[in-house]
């Protein structure tokens, strides 16, 4: 059981605006420091849901103001599903890339998250929503913003299992990223994780004289040399820098698409231009 408060309208209106304008951040911002996505935040403020206890604290000491009317409601969380555990296989670790790359577990509202671009990714987020689903059997939705695309769904139990089973982290990433260390001993599942790392995290590109890059980024220094010794294991020649471990040499290149087999239409399409162009 949870505690949740319910609010007059107008007061939780104020309370939220007041709150986002003396922290005197954007929406996206505000929102990290709700610990919820910027569409919760105008969800809440709608009153489409109930706010946390721990949330409707944390407004008040950011609005400096402290709502009369409201009432302090005990319920299941709403966001409760109960999924299927999956055996760590072929699709499971893919899904541990992407969580990885571009993804996110929520510590506040228990949202299960992959954010990607509106414009190039929309069919790569349609095969990760059948994936999520066939692996976890519960349904996620992908929705469109301006600037983003958002697979989503809200599970307590999924996300407790994600970090406490796998060590997935929930909120912040930095500092606390690792490949799961079943993944390690298994060529087969450590393939399948790079796949998943590299549709979301992952760029493909051409420099100087057509020299192809395969890129990974990551702000977490232990994460990438993880990354650099997963990958090695796997055959490839790695190269490290401050913040992206790369790969540089065209063989190598062409093995990392033959064998990784990137699932992202986008990366496929770069990839394929390049070698029309390298062959013309």
């Amino acid at each position: 059981m949870s505690y949740f408060i319910k609010l007059d309208a107008k007061e939780r209106k104020i309370l939220i605006q007041e709150a986002k304008a003396n922290s005197s951040k954007n929406y996206c911002e505000f929102a990290k420091i709700l610990g919820v996505s910027r569409d919760m935040v105008f969800k809440y403020s709608r009153g489409d849901y109930l706010l946390p206890k721990e949330m409707f604290y944390k407004l008040i000491g950011l609005s400096k103001q402290h709502p009369k009317r409201y009432k302090i409601l005990k319920k299941e969380k709403y966001n409760r599903k109960i999924f299927t555990i999956p055996s760590l296989n072929e699709d499971l670790a893919e899904i541990f890339g992407v969580l990885n790359g571009d993804g996110h577990l929520s510590r506040i509202n228990h949202e299960i998250s992959v954010i990607g671009n509106v414009k190039t990714d929309e069919v790569y987020f349609r095969y990760l929503q059948k994936k999520f689903k066939k692996v976890f059997g519960i349904a996620f939705k992908v929705e469109k913003f301006e600037r983003c695309l958002k697979l989503r769904a809200y599970s307590v139990d999924l996300v407790n299992w994600l970090h406490e089973a796998h060590n997935l982290p929930k909120g912040k990433k930095k500092g606390s990223l690792t490949i799961p260390p079943a993944i390690l001993d298994s060529n087969l599942l450590l393939t399948s994780y790079f796949r998943g790392l590299f549709d979301t995290d992952g760029t493909f590109y051409t420099r100087r004289i057509n020299e192809p890059v395969i890129e990974i980024s990551s702000a977490d220094k232990n994460y990438l040399m993880q990354i650099k010794e997963g990958l090695s294991f796997l055959g490839f020649n790695v190269g490290l820098g401050e913040h992206r471990a790369f790969i540089y040499n065209r063989k190598e290149i062409k093995k990392f698409f033959t064998y990784i087999e990137p699932a992202n239409p986008k990366h496929l399409k770069k990839f394929i231009f390049y070698n029309k162009d390298m062959r013309g």
